[in-house]
């Protein structure tokens, strides 16, 4: 887990290290309408970003996994990076 004002100028660094090279983002509705965090993470990824998962609810119901595994099962990430609070970091490690 990584948090700081600057994280995202490091991500590509920690994927690396962790031998990712296809990168699912997982966010909520709310950051992604209300917030330029989520475009930023994937404009740092560039091409290494596979897809976006932004259906997060709170607490992170079983539909919201089983929708996001949809995504996992036809996109084929090797890595995820979350975007957002505690719902959204559940819903990664889901």
């Amino acid at each position: 887990m990584v948090c700081s004002e600057d994280a995202i100028s490091g991500l590509v660094g920690i994927v690396d290290r962790m031998g990712g090279t296809r990168v699912m983002v997982v966010c909520g509705p709310s950051i992604l309408e209300k917030s330029n965090v989520v475009t930023r993470v994937q404009d740092a990824l560039g091409d290494r970003c596979v897809g976006l998962f932004s259906g997060v609810a709170p607490h992170s119901p079983v539909h919201t996994l089983d929708d996001a595994m949809r995504l996992v099962h036809d996109s084929k990430p090797d890595a995820l990076v979350s975007v957002g609070g505690g719902s959204t970091i559940d819903a990664a490690k889901g």
